[in-house]
């Protein structure tokens, strides 16, 4: 007689633990295994959490922590492309080599010439956690994980983090198609811009939207509908896949939403926020933690669930009004255009026409996770001639000393320092360090005056808001002795952790959590891992298996391209979102 019991995962190989999860055993059905769901929070932060929990709200995240695993999960940098990466890799972005949502891909390698666009799942090199689960035949569903497009073929299931495109590797089923057609609106904004799962006896609209908050009415209906996408989705696949094993399901209210709103909830007289806007949208941010936890509750009572674990990439804080950031932070974009031809250099580039196109057009942040430390690349003409190299070589010195030049009218301070060339062969010109200036300062930055060529000009002439100008943040592109936000947050709670385990900041690192995820599951860890196993959370498992490495052994990722978007679908959705945040120009 067949024993269902008997076949624990931590007591078959995984290979043919996968062989009975697919097909059976002869006399004895098939053996659904036990869940693992890790849910992933963008900029979920304990500095939100905690205040909640004090409060006596949060009872599910609650029940977690005092029955499982709480912790600070380092991120450095606190910023959500290489934290992501390394908490899917076990490997620190060094390693990993993802470092922002975009790489520079040349154009025209002999004229300097070259493109920003996104980076992509063929772009993220190392196995990720999925890849290394399919290779040891563990079925797995990914929702939603940065970088997920073109989708990679696995041993399960993929709704990647662009327009929705989904892929079934294991029916091979339109999961694209179903999760659309089988979405019911269930999470509701209110016209009192409160969040709620209950549908409101007036339901907000758009077209009668109060336009004094039109703007941000709309940006929290949209991330109401985000979310509830999101849940259906997980939660289709949950109840129609019983041989997917693990599961992720992704939410991103938590960056944005936590940007714009944290401050009406936690001090808003600090940041001068008026009285209707505070009795508005006060209640953003807990409501949507609250209805996080409502999620989690629905987990924790599913006895086809065995273990949760809940990340953040970073977390996310009320900025310090001293604290010093840089001129050139995402918060704030120069007119590089105005500037140049103020400059002079419209008519240089009319009287060099012949030496290709428009070089000072082509601008870029230089992609590295410290943006405060070398901000922009200009691209210069080519080198077509003799003569043409050495009006490029003038040119290149003209423009650096242009811009060390200028400076504030009222105190000297300069808006670059440290201009030359870069470490590459290409761009040309590297605008090193931006001023600083401190957060307080930023309201009248522009009725400042820049000393342009002797003159005094504003200084809102040159700079504009490249975002919302934000009150929280999580201390990318601000001054990075300030360690703000570089902690998310890690809760475990179910097989295999040990209950009421808190540990210190500083002890968990976002790349520890995906070998401590393989271990809980019985699998293999790498030694080339940069994370370790958290051993100090966990109890009641077998010692650790040890392998040298997943990225020597695994062959190449597959992308099967049918049914996918185009390249420049991707590249323009994606470019476009990302200049709506303000990360690129």
């Amino acid at each position: 007689m067949c024993n269902p019991l008997a076949l624990s995962r931590r007591t078959l190989a995984t290979r043919v633990f996968a062989s009975v999860l697919l097909t059976g055993l002869a006399g004895c059905a098939p053996v659904e295994p036990g869940r693992t769901v890790v849910v992933m929070l963008d900029g979920g932060s304990w500095s939100s959490i905690d205040p909640l929990l004090e409060a006596g709200e949060l009872p599910n995240l609650r029940k977690m922590i005092r029955g499982g695993l709480r912790a600070p999960l380092r991120a450095d940098p606190p910023f959500s492309p290489p934290s992501w990466t390394s908490l899917a890799t076990g490997l620190t972005p060094t390693n990993h080599g993802v470092t922002n949502f975009v790489k520079v891909r040349p154009r025209d390698v002999a004229r300097g010439s070259y493109d920003l666009v996104p980076i992509r799942a063929d772009d993220v090199i190392p196995p990720r956690f999925w890849n290394m689960l399919s290779s040891e035949g563990r079925t797995v569903s990914v929702q939603r994980w940065l970088f997920t497009w073109p989708t990679e073929r696995i041993l399960g299931a993929i709704l990647s983090d662009h327009g929705g495109v989904a892929r079934d590797f294991i029916r091979e089923e339109p999961l694209e198609k179903i999760l659309e057609d089988s979405f019911e609106r269930r999470i509701h904004f209110t016209p009192d811009a409160r969040i709620t799962r209950e549908k409101p006896p007036t339901p907000f609209s758009a077209d009668t939207a109060n336009p004094q908050y039109r703007r941000r009415d709309l940006q929290l209906d949209a991330e109401c509908l985000d979310i509830d996408r999101a849940e259906q989705a997980f939660h289709h696949v949950l109840d129609t896949y019983p041989e997917i094993e693990i599961h992720t399901v992704s939410f991103f209210w938590g960056n944005q939403i936590q940007h714009e709103f944290n401050h009406y909830w936690k001090a808003p007289e600090l940041y001068g926020a008026r009285p209707q806007e505070v009795e508005r949208y006060g209640s953003v941010v807990p409501d949507l933690y609250r209805l996080l936890d409502d999620f989690l509750g629905g987990l924790l009572e599913d006895p086809r669930i065995e273990r949760v674990l809940v990340i953040s990439d970073h977390g996310m804080d009320l900025i310090p009004m001293d604290l010093e950031i840089s001129l050139g932070a995402y918060h704030l974009q120069i007119r590089w255009d105005q500037l140049l031809a103020d400059l002079g250099y419209a008519k240089w580039i009319d009287d060099h026409e012949s030496l290709g196109p428009d070089p000072l057009r082509s601008l870029a942040r230089r992609v590295d996770y410290r943006r405060t430390e070398s901000g922009i690349e200009f691209t210069l003409p080519g080198h077509v001639t003799p003569d043409a190299e050495a009006t490029r070589d003038s040119l290149a010195t003209r423009l650096a000393s242009d811009l060390e030049s200028l400076h504030f009218a009222d105190d000297r301070t300069p808006l670059f320092s440290d201009v030359g060339p870069p470490e590459t062969p290409w761009p040309d010109l590297v605008v090193g360090h931006y001023a600083k200036l401190h957060y307080g300062e930023l309201p009248g930055l522009f009725t400042r005056k820049v000393v342009i060529r002797g003159n005094e000009i504003p200084a809102h002439r040159y700079l504009r808001l490249a975002a919302r100008h934000v009150r929280s943040e999580h201390g990318y592109d601000l001054n990075p002795q300030v360690p703000l936000g570089r902690d998310g947050i890690l809760v475990g709670y179910g097989d295999g952790i040990a209950a009421g385990v808190e540990l210190a900041p500083g002890v968990a690192h976002n790349y520890d959590f995906t070998p401590t995820l393989l271990h809980l599951l019985g699998v293999a860890v790498a030694e080339d891992f940069d994370g370790r196993v958290l051993e100090e959370a966990l109890v009641d498992l077998p010692p650790i298996i040890r392998i040298p490495s997943y990225a020597r052994q695994l062959p190449p990722k597959e992308f099967p391209g049918e049914g996918q978007a185009s390249s420049g679908d991707y590249d323009r959705a994606t470019l476009e979102r990302l200049r709506a945040l303000g990360y690129v120009n």
